[in-house]
């Protein structure tokens, strides 16, 4: 989805400050914060700490899944 890369390319250019990713539900963003977190590791590796917010357990939870297949 471009708009999807384009959030992914944006979050992961940002040097310092915050960055919100917001939408309704089934919208991708999951998937999105999954390959902002892949493209900041890539490109930070053990330089940054990464705080990730979701309204639910089960969203991060889903995140987390994420996550463990990128360090793998």
């Amino acid at each position: 989805n471009p708009s999807q890369i384009a959030a992914i390319e944006r979050s992961c250019s940002v040097v310092s400050g915050t960055v919100l990713l917001q939408g309704p539900p089934g919208t991708g963003k999951t998937h999105t914060i999954r390959g902002i977190l892949s493209g900041i590791m890539d490109k930070y590796k053990d330089q940054v700490k990464i705080l990730v917010c979701a309204p639910s357990n089960a969203a991060i939870d889903e995140i987390a899944k994420g996550v463990k297949d990128i360090l793998s």
